[in-house]
């Protein structure tokens, strides 16, 4: 019980520092990803700074739902719903 309460401690951490524009580090089966709020302008500029990477080489935006893409980009071609289909 003890190890829950200090995930669910840790999420409510990261979950601040997100809605604040910082970054934060998370760990996947390899590596350490950055994570940022997408609707943070600033946010996703430090991520590039901290990984001294080109602003023309996009960052990868993670989504609960397929629907949520229609609040990020502009145009979602036909064969993108096929995709989030297949794969959801």
């Amino acid at each position: 019980m003890k190890k829950n309460t200090s995930i669910t401690q840790d999420v409510s951490k990261v979950r601040i520092c997100l809605i604040k524009g910082e970054v934060v580090a998370i760990p996947t089966e390899t590596v350490y990803g950055l994570a940022a709020n997408a609707l943070k302008p600033e946010a996703v500029l430090k991520i590039y700074e901290i990984k001294d990477r080109p602003r023309f080489n996009p960052l990868i935006l993670h989504l609960s739902d397929s629907k949520e893409i229609e609040n990020y980009a502009e145009e979602i071609p036909d064969y993108a719903y096929k995709l989030f289909k297949k794969f959801s």
